[in-house]
């Protein structure tokens, strides 16, 4: 054989026993290729199943919730009000699976890329915080925002890192105890960190934070779906970001990094 030359090799040379196994083998390997295409393509429409489910069943959730309300502000008495209440608190759960569905099936299913540009993390961070006054001062719970000086724009997409600095204040909302401290700093990345307190009856495991439909306690079980951190991972990552949980002598940080440049 020459130096850089191909030569075919004589298959009269080599074993027929061989070369029935190595047909089988290809055989098999092509079935495989092929059941990991049905895999992916099933996959595939059944979360476009679900997104069309979630988006067909919202509106008239939304009505039953109307209906609901109107009935509240009747003239009932208080068994009655009691038992309205429940079904509305029930549906609003309902209404909140149903939405994060469709927003999850949009994600996964989606391959549009990040609108990138440079985006004021300060403003945006004070932005969320102050749109959930209301619910912290119904929570009596001050939040400490601390943003470095060397803190200015990052590379994100401005809607996707909204949705994140919501989910992430809703989680403190749901979980803490009290407290809850954000602190911006910036290297080669921004990093955000969300601090909060956590009952010592209500450990989980932070490592399983971010997994789909983990609630960790009974209370996580009790008011959210296991999804918003989930959706949450999906948005950072299709930024190129990264985040981390970890928890420590009853403190629960959750860190993101986004990338500071282009």
């Amino acid at each position: 054989m020459q130096k850089n030359k191909v030569e075919k090799i004589n298959i009269a040379l080599i074993n027929k026993d061989v070369i029935n196994l190595a047909s089988i083998i290809n055989k098999n390997i092509l079935n495989q290729k092929k059941h990991n295409l049905d895999i992916i393509k099933r996959g595939k429409k059944l979360k476009e199943a679900i997104l069309s489910i979630s988006h067909d069943l919202r509106t008239p959730l939304t009505s039953i919730i109307g209906y609901l309300q109107l009935l509240k502000r009747s003239k009932l008495n208080s068994e009655q009000n009691e038992f309205v209440e429940i079904v509305l608190n029930r549906s609003d759960g309902l209404k909140k699976l149903i939405c994060d569905f469709y927003e999850l099936s949009i994600l996964e299913i989606s391959e549009n890329k990040p609108n990138f540009q440079r985006v004021n993390i300060s403003k945006v961070i004070t932005e969320c915080v102050l749109n959930y006054f209301e619910e912290f001062d119904k929570r009596n719970i001050v939040p400490k925002l601390k943003i470095s000086k060397e803190v200015d724009y990052a590379y994100v997409d401005k809607l996707m890192l909204e949705r994140i600095i919501n989910n992430l204040l809703i989680n403190a909302l749901r979980y803490s105890n009290g407290d809850l401290s954000i602190t911006v700093t910036a290297s080669e990345w921004i990093n955000i960190s969300f601090k909060n307190g956590i009952f010592q009856n209500k450990m989980f495991d932070p490592t399983k934070l971010f997994e789909k439909f983990y609630t960790g306690d009974e209370a996580r079980n009790k008011h959210g779906t296991g999804l918003g951190l989930y959706i949450t991972k999906l948005l950072i990552e299709k930024m190129g970001g990264q985040v981390f949980a970890k928890l420590q002598d009853n403190m629960l940080d959750i860190t993101i990094l986004l990338m500071r440049k282009s």
